[in-house]
């Protein structure tokens, strides 16, 4: 893809749109750290439509049962912070076994299970009172995130891959007929 071209304006503009929107509405529902949601978008949005859902799917998946782990753990490990630490870099171990493992795109969300829990869970080690509200904050911020990613690549000028695959099909067989 070129850098100037049609589509990565169209990219560029539909991917910085969502990102306002999503810290926009994450500030206004006074979201603790809005730059999750502005993140979330940059890393969620892609050139075609369904795959910017697939992704966006995938990743609230991951963090969700992140989060979902570090709940588990946090009442058995509460008074040991070693223990939980050694829990959550367990998880990330093997979270991330998994995601190498398994190759296909829903390996994202062992991938994000394992970065979602250390996310939430290592700030918190010490103290360990504010890990429910970190948890539910972070799922929140992700949410509002991919919503608005979703929404916004889905609804403004969607980009189908059939089209790009036509077109690119039609570029290829115009340079061979000039060959």
């Amino acid at each position: 893809m070129k850098w100037f071209s049609k589509s990565a304006l169209l990219f560029s503009s539909k991917t910085c749109l969502a990102a306002f929107l999503a810290l926009f509405i994450a500030l206004e529902l006074n979201l603790d750290k809005p730059a999750w949601s502005l993140t979330t978008v940059y890393v969620a949005s892609q050139l075609y439509s369904a795959s910017t859902i697939s992704k966006s799917v995938f990743r609230f998946l991951g963090t969700l049962l992140g989060g979902l782990f570090v709940l588990l753990i946090y009442p058995a490990t509460v008074q040991d912070p070693m223990l939980f630490s050694l829990c959550i870099s367990l998880w990330v171990a093997l979270c991330l076994y998994l995601s190498l493992h398994d190759r296909t795109p829903k390996s994202y969300v062992f991938m994000l299970a394992g970065y979602s829990a250390a996310i939430m869970g290592f700030p918190d080690v010490t103290a360990p009172a504010d890990i429910t509200y970190t948890v539910i904050s972070r799922v929140e911020e992700i949410s509002v995130a991919i919503l608005c990613s979703s929404l916004v690549h889905r609804l403004i000028m969607p980009v189908s891959m059939s089209s790009m695959l036509e077109q690119s099909v039609s570029n290829w067989y115009q340079n061979a007929r000039k060959l």
